[in-house]
């Protein structure tokens, strides 16, 4: 009988990400090798953050061919996505977009405004982002209740 083979941990993870991919600092996969699990030792730790580009693409890939995504720096150095719709114009010449200056503009608060957009704007848009749509109603839904209750006059 064959032994089954479990899922990598989270360490394995890490680690064949690194070999597969050849970084530095870790010996380069031949093509002989490809798909197969090889243990390399770690010299680094695993929970490296992504480059602002490798965010971008990312969340690019979900939003979908729609969107355009840009990520700038706020002045407390906090990620601010700009998420804009490449046929949608809001004033003048201007794309729509899912920044809101002043607002909450990180990923999540963003590419649940690009959800919401696509929804009711390009209903035959496809996009990964679309299978979050009922998280980001909940979402919308208990940020209404919350600022419901903060106004409420209290007795």
């Amino acid at each position: 009988m064959a032994p089954s083979l479990s899922p990598p941990s989270a360490r394995e993870q890490c680690v064949l990400r690194m070999v597969f991919t050849g970084t530095p600092g870790s010996p380069a996969v031949s093509p002989s090798r490809a798909g197969r699990r090889v243990w390399v030792p770690d010299t680094q730790e695993c929970d490296m953050t992504a480059s602002r580009s490798a965010r971008e693409r990312k969340a690019a890939a979900q939003a979908g061919p729609l969107a355009r995504v840009k990520i700038d720096l706020d002045e407390h150095q906090q990620f601010v996505y700009k998420i804009s719709c490449s046929e949608c114009v809001a004033r003048g010449h201007r794309s729509w977009s899912a920044y809101r200056p002043g607002g909450d503009n990180g990923f999540m608060a963003a590419m649940d405004r690009w959800i919401f957009h696509l929804n009711e704007k390009h209903p035959w848009a496809d996009a990964p982002c679309l299978a979050f749509l009922p998280a980001a109603q909940q979402r919308l839904h208990e940020r209404r209740e919350q600022r419901g209750a903060e106004d409420e006059p209290r007795a």
